[in-house]
């Protein structure tokens, strides 16, 4: 049977309470696909999510992982996010950054919600080499990691992002089979409903929309697939 993966930020993550509420699960059942592999993290960076696609799709088998890709059956959405958003290195003095562990290097404990479900193979930051934060939000917050960006960057720049994938996204997927990707492929929730994307609802869940949002933005999706 194929399946579905995700990667991106929190508009993609899935809640704990209400998993198969996202309409991500709406776009399962239309495929037929019998599992949901998300691998989206809130305020993951860009770099991250091309690495993570691409760990996915070229089927680096990290720890836990013995799911493949299968480029011709299996479906993959990506949640691209904002260019505000930075990964650098947890601890300066070492690196135990492991190409072949994929998403494990990162830290996803990091800023997590506690109702963001994990994903499939969390290890419980066995690496945790990265970690993936906005450097706006960092500053605003007068967060603990702001001041460890700001020294690395002054003692390495020249290693500032050095572990990056710097295939871009598009040229990461260009070859998969089936894929859409957020904001681009298919609109963004607020571009469908501009005037009720304004309003918070009422049960909002991690990745931004509730039960209804969910279901009402699937609606408009499905006339177009």
């Amino acid at each position: 049977m194929a399946n579905l993966w995700i990667t991106g930020d929190s508009w993609g993550v899935l809640d704990k309470d209400a998993p198969n509420s996202h309409w991500v699960n709406y776009y399962k059942q239309h495929y037929k696909l019998e599992n949901i592999y998300c691998l989206a993290r809130q305020g993951i960076s860009q770099d991250m999510i091309n690495y993570i696609t691409s760990c996915v799709v070229k089927n680096i088998k990290w720890e836990g992982r013995k799911e493949k890709w299968q480029n011709y059956d299996d479906h993959l959405i990506v949640f691209p996010t904002t260019p505000t958003r930075l990964t650098f290195k947890r601890f300066w003095d070492h690196d135990n950054f492991d190409p072949e562990q994929g998403p494990h290097n990162l830290n996803w404990q990091a800023d997590a919600h506690p109702q963001v479900q994990e994903h499939p193979w969390y290890t419980n930051d066995k690496l945790a080499t990265l970690e993936s934060e906005n450097f706006t939000s960092l500053q605003m917050d007068d967060n603990q990691n702001s001041e460890t960006l700001k020294q690395f960057s002054l003692l390495h720049p020249e290693k500032f992002c050095e572990w990056r994938d710097n295939n871009h996204l598009h040229h990461i997927i260009r070859e998969v089979q089936t894929c859409k990707i957020y904001g681009k492929s298919i609109p963004f929730f607020h571009e469908w409903f501009p005037d009720i994307a304004s309003f918070k609802a009422p049960k909002e869940q991690v990745n931004h929309l509730d039960d209804k949002r969910h279901y009402m933005y699937w609606k408009e999706l499905n006339k177009i697939l």
